[in-house]
Formats: C-alpha cells, sequence, structure tokens
C-alpha cells in the first residue's frame, strides 16, 4: 500500500496560494451559515437567539474575505469581476457589517428614553418611571438572504480561478525545485492558536 505523505512548503511563493485558502475557507463559511439561517424561517423553526447569531456569523466572516490582516485579501480587482448587480449586494452587506454588526451607526438599532405615566392620573400622580424602548434588526430577509447567497456564489467562482492559477503556478515552481529541498520541509503540521491571542502570526 502506497504511503501518502507530506511536506510543509515554507516558501515565498507559497503564500498566494495559503491566502486563498484562508479566504475560501471565509466565504463558504459565509455561505454555509447563510443557509443555515434560511432553515430557521421555517415553520416551526425560528429561534431568535440563533437567527441573530447566524446573522451575525454570516456577515463577519463575509466580511473577513475583504479585511486587512496578515494575510492578503480580496480587493477591487476581485469586485470588478462581479456584475453590477452583485457589487450592489457587496456594498450592501458590507455596510451591514460595518454599520450595524461590527459599529454602532445606521438606523438599524434605535434607543428611546421614555417618561411613563398613567393618562387616567398623570395630572396628580405625574411621571411613573422612566425606560428605554430598544429596537434593532437582528437579521436579513429571506430575499437577503438569497441576494447574499448569490454574492458569495459569484465571489466563490471568481475565488476558484485564482486558487486553480496560483495552484498550478506553485506545482510548476516545486517541480522545478531539486527534490532534495523540497523534502527538507517540516513534517510535523503547524497548530492553529499556537501563540498568544494578540501575537501576528508570520503568514
Amino acid at each position: 500500500m502506497a504511503n501518502h505523505t507530506f511536506v510543509e512548503l515554507d516558501l515565498e511563493s507559497a503564500r498566494p496560494l495559503a491566502d486563498l485558502a484562508g479566504i475560501r475557507q471565509d466565504l463558504q463559511d459565509a455561505q454555509r451559515f447563510a443557509r443555515r439561517l434560511k432553515q430557521t424561517f421555517q415553520p416551526g423553526s425560528y429561534d431568535s437567539d440563533l437567527v441573530d447569531a447566524l446573522s451575525t456569523a454570516m456577515l463577519i466572516r463575509y466580511a473577513r474575505a475583504f479585511s486587512p490582516g496578515v494575510r492578503a485579501r480580496l480587493d477591487q480587482s476581485h469586485l470588478d469581476r462581479l456584475s453590477a448587480e452583485h457589487k450592489a449586494s457587496h456594498e450592501k452587506f458590507i455596510d451591514w457589517r460595518s454599520k450595524h454588526v461590527s459599529h454602532s451607526v445606521n438606523s438599524f438599532e434605535h434607543n428611546q428614553p421614555v417618561a411613563r405615566f398613567v393618562s387616567e392620573t398623570v395630572q396628580s400622580e405625574g411621571i411613573q418611571y422612566i425606560s428605554v424602548n430598544t429596537e434593532r434588526i437582528v437579521a436579513p430577509s429571506a430575499h437577503d438572504i438569497a441576494e447574499f447567497l448569490s454574492l458569495t456564489e459569484a465571489m466563490l467562482a471568481i475565488l476558484e480561478q485564482d486558487y486553480e492559477n496560483e495552484h498550478a503556478q506553485l506545482l510548476k515552481i516545486v517541480r522545478a525545485m531539486p527534490l532534495a529541498d523540497v523534502l527538507k520541509g517540516p513534517k510535523t503540521p503547524k497548530r492553529a492558536g499556537s501563540q498568544p491571542i494578540k501575537q501576528s502570526r508570520t503568514q
């Protein structure tokens, strides 16, 4: 029986492929959360806490693919390959994440202090107490979810083209290297979470 194994490629030329793999995972996760969110809209399935959590996760994970960090990110060159409709959807969902989920900016949240009283006795008894009426949009509509799924499908198709190109290019580079040099690579994989949470990774 063949013993299939691997060595890690700690090459600068391997970084683009690694970055694209991470970005693809974020988009696939966002898409999966959106599909799970869609299921919660079925009769008898609605759970407001789960809807809120999935909505937040879906938008955060999608925006992560475009956010600065150690790895590369999707940029305008990728957005330029989208249709006009998908570009508009992208801007909407990025704004939803940035102006509502990550930061309280837009009108999707409203907190209004009110003075409460009894109508029949307000003149004699005055204001009873103060409270705050709170309202916020916690989830996209079914239409929004369908729009989001269409957007992520288009974005993943674009990303897949880049991934396949990088894969072919890296394979060509590695096959051109001396085999002994390739086989010197580490055989024990690095583990996620092996450094303190505040420490930046090198790639």
